[in-house]
């Protein structure tokens, strides 16, 4: 997982009871906007929409 990435992982993106988290954002580090439509774009390329396992340990 990329560093812009993980720091857009959003409570919307974690099922605890399943265990997912889905990659589909990234945080632009380099926008100064308060405006969360403008700090938060899409992931570098289609496949990187991805969701990952959390493991049970």
């Amino acid at each position: 997982m990329r560093k812009g990435e993980s720091a857009a992982i959003q409570w919307t993106d974690v099922n605890l009871k399943d265990k997912p988290i889905r990659i589909n954002k990234f945080l632009d580090f380099k926008e100064q906007s308060i405006d969360k439509d403008k700090i938060f774009g899409d992931v570098k390329s289609y496949h990187s929409k991805r969701t990952i396992t959390i493991s049970q340990a």
